[in-house]
C-alpha cells in the first residue's frame, strides 16, 4: 500500500475515526513514513536518545510518540525530558516474579447447550456457556486459605 494516499484514501478510510492507528518505527525514514501515512501514534523502538530526540522535533506534535524497547528505568527520566508522550518500560513485567496458579474448572448444560472440557481437549456444543467452580474444588480452596 502506498502510504503518500490521501486521508480519503489511505489506512484511515478502513477504520473507525475512534479507532487509533500506531506504528512501530526503528529508523527516523519509518518515522516519515509513519507520518506520511497519518498515524496516530508512532512507537519508537529501541531507539537511542539521539534518534528520540530528533524524531520528536520531526513529528513536531501530528502524532503521539511512545518510547520503548531497550527502555530502563535509570532511563526513564532522561527519556521523558526529550518529550515523547508515553514510556514503555519492559522491565516492569520481565523482572517479575512468577506465580505458580492452577484453577480446577467444571462446565455445565445450560440453556440446552452441553460443554465437555478435558486435560487435552475442549468440546464446546451450542453458543452459550456458564463456568463455575464445583464446592468441594471451592472449600479445599479456602481451606489452603486462598479465594
Amino acid at each position: 500500500m502506498d502510504v503518500r494516499r490521501s486521508r480519503r484514501d489511505g489506512p484511515r478510510s478502513r477504520v473507525s475515526t475512534l479507532l487509533r492507528i500506531e506504528v512501530e518505527c526503528t529508523t527516523l525514514a519509518e518515522v516519515q513514513e509513519a507520518l506520511d501515512a497519518q498515524a496516530d501514534i508512532i512507537l519508537l523502538d529501541n531507539m537511542t536518545t539521539p534518534q528520540m530526540r530528533e524524531a520528536v522535533q520531526l513529528v513536531n506534535g501530528r502524532a503521539l510518540l511512545e518510547a520503548s524497547g531497550n527502555m530502563s528505568l535509570e532511563r526513564v527520566r532522561e527519556v521523558a525530558e526529550i518529550g515523547v508522550d508515553f514510556i514503555s518500560v519492559g522491565a516492569l513485567t520481565h523482572s517479575a516474579s512468577a506465580a505458580d496458579l492452577s484453577m480446577a474448572v467444571s462446565c455445565e448444560e445450560v440453556s440446552g447447550f452441553k460443554f465437555q472440557v478435558s486435560s487435552s481437549k475442549a468440546r464446546v456444543q451450542g453458543s452459550k456457556f456458564k463456568v463455575q467452580a464445583s464446592q468441594p474444588e471451592r472449600q479445599k480452596a479456602k481451606s489452603k486459605g486462598q479465594k
